[in-house]
């Protein structure tokens, strides 16, 4: 028996095939336990959607997803996981509401039954889930998803040391820690003790039947025309819009080459939300940019995944990073990227063969990286489509679910 077997018309026609495994795919109710609002932008919900994505259309699992909501007529969840089971427990940023939510996840959890709660985050997450373990015996396995970054400071706050205590107590009575940087494998390890319950599982990417299907008919010559661009000649900025992602950075270096660019008749695009987006609209009037860099709003799939395949460059110039997603979605579209040359950008990029790196915070390096790559038209795409390849099958959720599998069974 065959499952999974996706036309994948996005990454080179290939063709993805999941053999069935009698052990790894016997039945089980799954519960997925999240505090983030997943419709939102940003590196935990898409990496939460991944998964419950990739476990209800991968496996024959039953999927139970709790998570909070905006409102109580927000239905954005229910569109988009349509076959999932959703409790939408709590409302977020509101503390008497996380109570409420607390109890009835305990009610709910004891009405279906999971065999296992993977709860998203070690600290926040797995407070809930050491509650249901401690009070009605379900086991649990948690995910760290940069949470605990300030272990990379040379000095910890006394809130922070309180939060790393918590955690430990949390770690210790789950199945299994999940994290994506060898970095927090390696501290972790020695400072819980157990290095044996932690798993090192790289950031993943899934892309389901419905974006495939909907990719199928997406009109790519329109949807630039839309935009304002044209194919190879844009460079991309596809993350939030807070100063720690470096935005002001990236609008610097173009406007210091904005002649240039003009001249090449090459644009930025910025698709994203955040605090600093009235901030960022302002400056592309003030500065008069309006000619070579868009602010494009929000954009998910399919026409994300269209609108990355096409761009010359993805730009990611964050001085603060946890989960750089946007790396992870450019190679599976074979488009490269530059980004500043912090740890976690810098040890995916592999500077010249997947993209180029650029000294963080120095809006005049990143300037000489554009201006070298305009001036080369230099895509990297026919020296490296072999390395974009190998990569991005490492964070491809649907080759490696398996490795979840296992976790929730043993």
């Amino acid at each position: 028996m065959v499952k999974g077997k996706v036309w994948n018309i996005l990454f080179c026609g290939k063709i993805r095939i999941r053999v069935y495994n009698s052990i790894i795919d016997k039945k089980m109710k799954i519960a997925v336990f999240t505090h983030s609002y997943l419709p939102k932008m940003g590196g935990v919900q898409f990496l939460v959607r991944n998964l419950i994505n990739c476990l209800n259309e991968e496996t024959n699992n039953e999927i139970i997803l709790f998570a909070p909501y905006y409102s109580k007529n927000d239905k954005r969840m229910e569109i988009i996981f349509p076959r999932v089971k959703i409790y939408r427990i709590f409302s977020t940023g509101n503390f008497i509401s996380i109570i409420i939510g607390t109890i009835n996840f305990l009610k709910i959890v004891k009405k279906e039954k999971p065999e296992i709660i993977h709860g998203q985050t070690l600290f926040v997450d797995g407070f809930f889930c050491y509650v249901t373990k401690k009070l009605l015996g379900v086991p649990y396995m948690l995910s760290t998803q940069g949470e605990l970054n300030f272990l990379k400071r040379k000095k910890i706050s006394f809130k922070n040391r309180l939060t790393l205590r918590l955690s430990y107590i949390f770690f210790k009575n789950s199945k299994y820690l999940i994290t994506p940087e060898k970095y927090f494998y390696n501290v972790l390890g020695k400072l819980f003790r157990n290095k044996e319950k932690i798993k090192l599982i790289n950031d993943y990417i899934y892309i389901s039947k419905k974006d495939l299907e909907q990719l199928k008919q997406t009109d790519e010559k329109n949807l630039l025309r839309k935009y304002g661009i044209e194919k190879n000649k844009y460079f991309i900025y596809m993350s939030r819009l807070k100063k720690e992602k470096g935005i002001y950075t990236l609008l610097k270096a173009v406007k210091n080459i904005g002649n240039i660019l003009e001249e090449k008749g090459i644009k930025l695009i910025i698709f994203g939300e955040g605090n600093e987006k009235k901030n960022v609209i302002n400056y592309i009037g003030k500065k008069s940019l309006d000619n070579i860099v868009i602010y494009g709003g929000i954009v998910f799939s399919p026409e994300k995944w269209v609108l990355l395949k096409n761009a010359c460059y993805s730009i990611l110039p964050s001085f603060f990073e946890t989960q750089p997603v946007l790396i992870i979605e450019s190679f599976f579209v074979n488009t490269p990227v530059i980004g500043s040359d912090i740890f976690e950008i810098k040890a995916m990029i592999k500077n010249e063969t997947l993209g180029y790196t650029f000294e963080n915070k120095n809006s005049k390096d990143l300037s000489r990286i554009l201006l070298k790559v305009v001036k080369e038209n230099n895509k990297l795409i026919n020296d490296s489509k072999k390395c974009f390849k190998e990569e991005s099958k490492k964070y491809n959720l649907e080759d490696n679910i398996d490795k979840f599998l296992e976790l929730y069974r043993n």
